[in-house]
């Protein structure tokens, strides 16, 4: 009976520390976009769209974001700003963002774009990594826009 005591304890304890808070677009508020582009250190476009967040904190005191998992769409243009290719270093070979990552949300399917593009960057903190991914640049194409799928995590 002790251990059983100590180990609901246990549980107790760290479920209440953490706390995951899935968003749609509907709930994706300026505060909430400010706090993420404040974490990421990118600013992003009003013309985002903002299909879902999910967003973890593991200490319910602080506002601050320790795990991030998101859909976006946005124009190939504000792409090419938001994520410039003298800062970030898009691949094709490596795909670092996976639908297993997004807590099964119906909106968060990364693997469901076969032509990829995509980077992971360590911030200088040397705390948390950014992934992002997205369709690859196709001359052809006649999309103007693209979903992006982005997901910060401490290291």
């Amino acid at each position: 009976m002790k251990n059983y005591f100590v180990l609901l304890l246990i549980v107790v304890l760290t479920t209440s520390c953490n706390r995951t808070i899935t968003y749609t677009a509907s709930k994706a508020n300026r505060e909430l976009i400010h706090r993420i582009e404040t974490s990421l250190n990118v600013t992003f476009p009003d013309s985002t769209s903002w299909i879902g967040v999910i967003v973890n904190h593991y200490h319910r005191s602080s506002n601050d974001i320790d795990y991030l998992y998101c859909c976006i769409m946005m124009s190939r243009n504000d792409l090419a700003k938001t994520f410039p290719d003298n800062t970030f270093t898009w691949n094709t070979d490596s795909r670092n963002v996976f639908n297993s990552q997004g807590d099964n949300e119906n909106w968060f399917k990364p693997d469901d774009i076969k032509t990829f593009k995509s980077f992971q960057a360590r911030f200088p903190d040397n705390k948390h990594v950014l992934n992002v991914l997205t369709e690859r640049d196709n001359p052809d194409s006649k999309e103007k826009v693209v979903l992006v799928y982005i997901v910060w995590y401490p290291r």
